[in-house]
């Protein structure tokens, strides 16, 4: 394979957008261009099926062509689920007919506007149509096709009116919004704390045993090993996909800014993250979902509609590559995913052929916007689909975001953004239909994660998301604390167990907030963490109790991140020095713990450790050196040669923060 890498920072974002969004510029219609092509295309099909669906009956009463009661029922079913029951005119028909309908209406599409369940829409439309026969043993009655009527007619108007409702809420939030909105900017540039300089950054001994959470959940396993995971499910949130997603990119951010000298475990343990994702755990319920949502038997989870796979887990072997150097992810076939127990079958990918098949979408559909679920694409899940494919831009010197940014920027605009200002949760990309209502926390985390997400692709709508995400989200009680809008601390629900608890919502907008640079902000909510999910101290490592493995993670990256850490790891990674200098590679898990591990020069490594068993003589090792070149620790003044394959072992005595900086004599 012939690739050419450029590991130091390519900055591809134009002034253009930083911009801070005017509200004013956000369209106020209730759907965009492409939701109306989509709607009137379903309209027309509809109305066909409705003309379909009563024209035998219409025909049967004048007496122009004579049909059996069993064939007019079926037609009409096509009017909506259940209707052909109901134009049976008996009490079962009729009751069972109605029942169908408002599960349908109510219930079903809620189903599948989260899990993309096609499937379970066209059996409880199919199936009382082939029903309705069985039934139909008298001529159908007029009072049938009245009760028929005044279904549909109930039906159209409670969806009329929630859509119409909604959207009223939202020009009402919109007004509220655009009074408040220059003010909420002006307070966050206010309040915004500049990062570090890298070369500064070090975890202190408690964000050390804090990663320990990190590194227990990644370490001494193989690949899909979920032992001690919270699984709630294996579609939403509470899937262990996500878990690992959270953990990975936990670690990036640890390897990114503080340690992207140090290999070793931590690259193991990232090792382990993107391997499991290829496994039948982390990917095997795409063959279901595909199934039942794009009546597709294939189980290739990356080639089309998976957005929510192959851009969340997707980001993950791109920045390690960038991260550390190490190109075992850009080998063919090194992503080969194994969605079946007895892999009978698998699909090879690479970081390449991964990013092409994001940007091959993007490219075909008039979306722009990828699904997640079958037929419906969440702005959130397409955000970690943009950033994979800009750091692997950076990378390779391609242009992938470029080409379709004019068409993304699009679409997100006109389709995706709500009158209230905000981007949607989710909509539907089938037939144009607004999405069911989406669960308050998931909106929420929802509105936070974009910020985070969208900040390297977009800072302007980043900045935008955020102050109408947090003053949406929070508020402030009698006593001046925060508080979520949403309800009481313990009565929110961790999406990654589905238990109650803040640790989803407090862990995704804490790290939202340190991306945007709001770090008071997101201290407070790390201190409601702590008061909130009972924060276990004991000598070795911080957790909470109270939140699920995915809320842990998400809370340790808060803990570790900056201002616009996502936006640098993407743009510009650890940097020309980090990636060419000396690397610590031996140390063993959990003796040897790293709080810092930089090359400032290339020819430098400065490291700064701590002893996580008892204090004593510990060995490390360092490779990357200069074959025969003579080194010495300041702190010490020991000497060392390294060998012929610049490698060494040194004994090195730890005992609480211990400092050493390697140079060449």
């Amino acid at each position: 394979m012939s690739v050419s890498y450029q590991m130091t920072a390519t900055e591809t974002v134009p002034n253009a957008r930083r911009r801070t969004i005017m509200l004013s510029d956000v369209p106020t219609y209730m759907m965009g261009p492409f939701q109306k092509k989509l709607f009137a295309r379903t309209n027309v099909i509809y109305l066909v099926m409705l003309i379909v669906g009563i024209l035998p009956s219409i025909l049967d009463r004048a007496g122009i062509v004579s049909f059996s009661p069993k064939i007019l029922a079926a037609f009409w079913g096509l009017w909506f689920p259940g209707a052909g029951l109901i134009a049976t005119g008996t009490i079962a028909g009729i009751i069972l007919g109605i029942i169908i309908a408002l599960f349908y209406a109510k219930f079903a599409t809620l189903v599948e506007s989260l899990s993309g369940m096609m499937l379970l829409l066209i059996y409880l439309w199919v199936a009382p149509i082939i029903a309705a026969p069985f039934l139909a043993k008298n001529p159908i009655p007029l009072y049938g096709w009245l009760i028929i009527f005044a279904v549909f007619l109930i039906i159209q108007l409670d969806r009329f009116h929630s859509a119409s409702k909604t959207h009223k809420e939202k020009l009402r939030l919109r007004q509220e919004n655009i009074d408040c909105y220059q003010a909420l900017v002006e307070e966050l540039k206010s309040n915004q704390k500049e990062p570090q300089n890298p070369s500064e950054r070090e975890l202190s001994e408690d964000d050390v045993k804090a990663t320990r959470f990190l590194f227990d959940f990644t370490l001494n396993r193989e690949e899909g090993d979920i032992t001690g995971y919270d699984i709630a499910d294996q579609i939403q949130l509470g899937a262990v996909r996500y878990s690992w997603d959270y953990l990975g990119y936990a670690l990036a951010e640890m390897q990114c800014f503080y340690t992207p000298n140090f290999h070793g475990y931590l690259n193991h343990a990232q090792q382990y993250v993107i391997d499991s994702l290829t496994t039948e755990q982390g990917c095997g319920y795409w063959k279901m979902e595909n199934l039942w949502g794009n009546l597709s038997l294939s189980a290739d989870p990356v080639k089309k509609d998976n957005i929510m796979y192959s851009g969340w887990s997707g980001i993950l072997p791109v920045l390690y590559t960038g991260n550390t150097g190490d190109l075992r992810y850009e080998k063919e076939g090194a992503l080969n995913f194994r969605p079946y127990k007895n892999q009978k079958k698998s699909f090879p990918y690479n970081n390449e052929s991964l990013v092409k098949a994001i940007a091959k979408q993007w490219e075909k559909k008039d979306s722009a916007l990828i699904p997640c679920e079958p037929h419906y694409a969440f702005p959130w899940c397409n955000g970690y689909g943009i950033i994979t494919v800009q750091a692997y831009d950076r990378i390779h010197g391609t242009d992938y975001v470029e080409k379709s940014y004019s068409k993304l920027e699009k679409r997100l605009t006109e389709d995706w953004t709500d009158p209230d200002g905000r981007l949607c949760t989710v909509k539907n990309t089938l037939i144009g239909t607004m999405a069911s209502a989406v669960p308050g926390d998931m909106q929420a985390a929802s509105n936070f994660a974009v910020s985070r997400i969208y900040n390297p692709f977009d800072p302007g709508l980043a900045e935008k998301e955020y102050v109408l995400g947090k003053h949406t989200v929070f508020g402030e009680n009698a006593n001046g604390e925060i508080e979520a809008k949403l309800g009481p601390w313990d009565k929110l629900q961790d999406t990654g167990n589905f238990k109650r608890g803040p640790g989803s919502l407090v862990g995704g907008s804490a790290s939202a907030a340190k991306e945007m640079g709001d770090i008071a902000f997101a201290e407070e909510l790390l201190r409601i963490a702590d008061e909130t999910l009972e924060r276990v101290d004991d000598v070795n490592c911080h957790y909470y109790k109270n939140a699920s493995t995915g809320a842990n993670a998400m809370i340790v990256l808060a803990r570790l991140a900056q201002k616009d850490d996502l936006y640098n790891m993407v743009h510009h990674g650890p940097g020309k020095a980090a990636l060419e200098g000396p690397i610590l590679t031996d140390c063993k898990y959990p003796e040897v713990l790293v709080a810092k591990a930089r090359s400032h020069t290339g020819d430098d490594l400065e490291l700064v450790l701590y002893n996580g068993k008892e204090a004593g003589i510990y060995e490390i090792g360092i490779e990357r050196l200069i074959p025969g070149q003579m080194y010495c620790i300041e702190e010490t003044e020991e000497s060392f040669i390294a060998d012929q394959d610049g490698r060494v072992h040194l004994k090195v005595a730890l005992n609480g923060r211990t400092e050493l900086h390697i140079r060449k004599r």
